[in-house]
Order: C-alpha cells, then sequence, then structure tokens
C-alpha cells in the first residue's frame, strides 16, 4: 500500500520534479487539442462541434495518467532512496531525509491540486464514498455507475475510498450492493491493505467478516498485516494526500488494534 497507491504515494520525486509546474486546465488542454486538430486537418464547422464532445473525458483520463505515474515514479524513487540512506554517515543522512521531506512537500502540493479538482466536482461515487453520503453512492449506482469502478485521481475502487476514510456504513452498502471485497486498486492493494494500514478497526472487521482475503498481496507483494510498517510520518503524509482527517493518538492505536485482529484471523485460517 505504501510504495502504491496511490500510492503509488509513499511518493518520492525524481520524475516529477522535472514534469511541468503544472498540467493545463482541461479548458486550455482541450482547446489544444482542438487547435491541433484545426490546423493539421483542416477542419469544418461541423466537424468542429462534432469533435469537441469527445475530448472532455479523454483530457480528464490523460491528467489522471500523468498524476499517478508520477506519484509511482517517485514512489520507486523514494523506495530506493530509504535503501540507501542506512549507508549514508550521519551528515549525508541528513541531508537526504531534508531532500525527501522537501520533495515530498512538492508531491503533496501536486497532489492537493489535482484532489481538489475532483472534490470540487463533488457529484460522483468517490466523493460520496468518501465522506459516507450513503444515499448519494445508491443514486450513482442506481444511475450505472459500476460498483468497483476506480476513480481517476488515485485508482482507488469506492469500497476503498470508503475503508480509508473509515465510512463503515459507506463500507456495508456497497458490499451489500456487490462491491468486490479483493478488488486491486492500481497499486495491486485491496481495500483491506487501506483500512489496515489507516487503523480502522470497524472496517477491517467488516472485511473480513465478509470474507476479504489477508494474504492478498499488492503489486509490492505486502499483505494488508505487512502494510502497516510504515512510520506515522508516511501514514501522515499519505493521509494528507488523500485528504484523510488523522489523530495520531487515535490511528497508532487503531493499527495496533488492527495488527492483532490480522494476526488471530491468520492463526484461525
Amino acid at each position: 500500500f505504501v510504495v502504491g497507491v496511490a500510492i503509488g504515494v509513499a511518493t518520492g520525486y525524481s520524475a516529477a520534479r522535472k514534469a511541468p509546474a503544472r498540467l493545463p486546465s482541461e479548458q486550455e488542454a482541450e482547446g489544444q487539442w482542438l487547435a491541433k486538430y484545426r490546423a493539421e486537418l483542416r477542419l469544418t464547422e461541423k466537424q468542429v462541434r462534432a469533435i469537441q464532445p469527445l475530448l472532455p473525458k479523454a483530457v480528464d483520463q490523460l491528467g489522471a495518467i500523468w498524476f499517478r505515474a508520477i506519484l509511482t515514479m517517485g514512489a520507486v524513487q523514494e523506495s530506493v532512496d530509504r535503501k540507501v540512506e542506512p549507508l549514508l554517515d550521519e551528515r549525508q543522512r541528513a541531508k537526504l531525509v531534508n531532500y525527501i521531506r522537501r520533495n515530498r512537500a512538492e508531491r503533496l502540493r501536486i497532489a492537493s491540486a489535482r484532489l481538489d479538482a475532483e472534490s470540487r466536482k463533488g457529484n460522483n461515487i468517490w466523493f460520496a464514498a468518501a465522506v459516507g453520503d450513503t444515499n448519494a453512492i445508491l443514486q450513482h449506482l442506481q444511475a450505472g455507475v459500476g460498483v468497483n469502478e476506480p476513480d481517476l485521481a488515485f485508482g482507488l475502487p469506492p469500497l476503498s475510498l470508503a475503508a480509508i476514510h473509515g465510512r463503515s456504513a459507506s463500507v456495508e452498502l456497497l458490499l451489500r450492493e456487490g462491491a468486490d471485497l479483493n478488488a486491486r486498486q492500481s497499486d495491486g492493494a485491496t481495500a483491506l491493505h487501506a483500512a489496515a494500514f489507516f487503523g480502522r478497526l470497524a472496517v477491517v472487521q467488516k472485511l473480513l467478516e465478509n470474507g476479504a482475503d489477508p494474504n492478498a498481496r499488492s503489486d509490492e507483494g505486502e499483505t494488508p498485516l505487512g502494510s502497516m510498517e510504515a512510520e506515522w510520518e508516511t501514514i501522515e503524509f499519505i493521509g494528507a494526500i488523500l485528504h484523510v482527517e488523522l489523530d495520531q493518538e487515535e490511528v497508532l492505536a487503531g493499527r495496533e488494534a488492527v495488527a492483532e485482529l490480522l494476526r488471530e484471523d491468520l492463526r484461525n485460517r
């Protein structure tokens, strides 16, 4: 979960450091795309009107791909940094840690801008799952939104977002409506990984009771229990990227209880 999320969101930096300071707005990107078509293809006005409705969704998808690629490549970089750190002397280590923190702040800025843009749209199943709006979740499902459909910002299905934010009622509703307990996020982790990582004891209990797999492995080979090895600084950082309100004492106590629950569940299998 740490090296992926969203997660690619344990996040590092090098590729993102070379990226443009910002992506063009959706309107700018659509305009640039259409302008290229106009210049190269000499479109008629009728053709322009027919093409314009095709662009917004494509632009949104490209922005999401760019965003996740930046975080994922950064996460890989930081995972290497952490392995390098023990090889350094005290002065070098201090410089590396400071460098990681500076670039984490930049990654947080990029992620927050992306999530803020998604949140302003507001009316979607992923936002509803995150805030625990069960009525809105039902409305989106009845309108035909897939119960396991991943969001564009982080590649997280609604169940994972509800688990991350500790929304037990939303988790229960999504499961009742057919959500896949072991649906994979963009990093291969599951809702159980996400709930365990943030110490969401009630959600972890509900997922296990409904048959979630405690042996499921992310793309990095981590089980839900293994994903809990991160230090508070990383938990806090990932929470900030995902706009999750965290209380350190509550989260750490929850993680301790979740770890014991997962160990007990594994022993009883």
